[in-house]
């Protein structure tokens, strides 16, 4: 729970990804609840191919309709003391790309202004009011839901470099919520500490150099290993990725649990393919996260990286390539998403 209020506090749009029913939907009402709030959950529809259906159109009539997004927006613009979890439901049934892009590209004109981090108008270009003025406040925060099979379509790098994903396929099936199960909070949690404080490295860099030096410096061996497969990070993810350890360690959470958990989510989604340079990169990358060093030409490669030793530095994210690392031995491809 920690973990995902900081990756919204760090951006306010994470992606929940794994396989069908394992309560994604769910965490999003339950995380609303735990603020004293509702969720809003839009279902995306297969056929969307532009933002109309989120933002609005104009009728015949010349009558501008707006789209329940909008309309979430404006409520949130007016009621800047209440949180906004939107729930964008089975997001990749259509391309994200074509109905998301606007709200990829205003999140990234984020800025601070007055103390506070807001976006431009989302319908730039309309003059009519009051759809004209509504834009993102940082009491809004977007969730996607994401199923892999073969109704859907995969995440481009332009979206998976401006969100953080968590990943839910591993399923306990005897537990249930019986008479022993905890309760959830009686009394609202305060959703305040979740307002984004922060966009970019060089806003923050004074609130601990030394922390930030040693992220980078580890970004830049991680770089190393993905060059060969042109799957290397950029400045968006240097800064995001940054601001995520900040607010982590003031969460409490330890540097290392923090960094594996962004490698998982910001690293290994990139990397995909099927060709002999995405196995040498999963294989760098499995060396380097667990200390060990295995061979491309080993013939028990599988077996060998199919659990991280105990002493591995990022066990999550060295798990996680064991996976990607036996899909690919079996299928000849392989990706992130199972």
């Amino acid at each position: 729970f920690a973990a995902f209020c900081v990756s919204l506090k760090s951006k306010p749009f994470v992606l929940l990804a794994g396989i069908s029913g394992t309560g994604k939907t769910r965490l999003v009402e339950l995380l609303a609840h735990q603020f004293g709030v509702h969720e809003y959950t839009i279902a995306v529809r297969p056929d969307w191919s532009d933002s109309t259906d989120l933002l609005g159109y104009r009728d015949l009539q010349g009558h501008f309709r707006p789209g329940p997004l909008l309309e979430i927006l404006r409520e949130a613009n007016a009621h800047p003391d209440l949180p906004y979890f939107i729930c964008l439901d089975e997001m990749n049934l259509a391309r994200v790309e074509h109905y998301f892009a606007e709200f990829l590209s205003i999140i990234e004109k984020r800025n601070r202004q007055h103390g506070k981090v807001v976006t431009p108008p989302v319908l730039a270009e309309f003059t009519e009011a009051p759809w004209s003025k509504v834009y993102v406040s940082d009491n809004v925060f977007f969730i996607g839901t994401v199923n892999m099979d073969e109704t859907t379509h995969p995440f481009s790098r332009k979206v998976l470099d401006r969100a953080n994903v968590f990943e839910f396929n591993h399923v306990n099936l005897s537990y249930h919520a019986g008479p022993g199960a905890e309760p959830v909070a009686s009394e609202p949690l305060d959703w305040h500490p979740l307002r984004p404080v922060f966009c970019r490295l060089p806003e923050f860099y004074d609130q601990a150099p030394a922390l930030f030096e040693q992220t980078i410096a580890s970004l830049e061996q991680v770089n190393a290993i993905l060059e060969p497969g042109y799957f290397q990070v950029g400045y968006r993810v240097r800064d995001e990725v940054c601001l995520f350890l900040l607010h982590a360690r003031e969460a409490g959470l330890e540097y290392d649990l923090s960094f594996d958990m962004q490698l998982q989510s910001k690293i290994l989604p990139r990397v995909q393919g099927s060709s002999n340079t995405t196995r040498q990169v999963l294989v760098g990358l499995w060396n380097w996260t667990t200390g060990v060093t295995v061979s491309e030409d080993d013939p028990d490669l599988v077996a060998k990286v199919a659990e991280p030793p105990e002493d591995a530095r990022y066990p999550r994210t060295a798990r996680k390539i064991g996976v990607m690392l036996r899909r690919f031995e079996e299928e000849g491809y392989t990706s992130y998403w199972m």
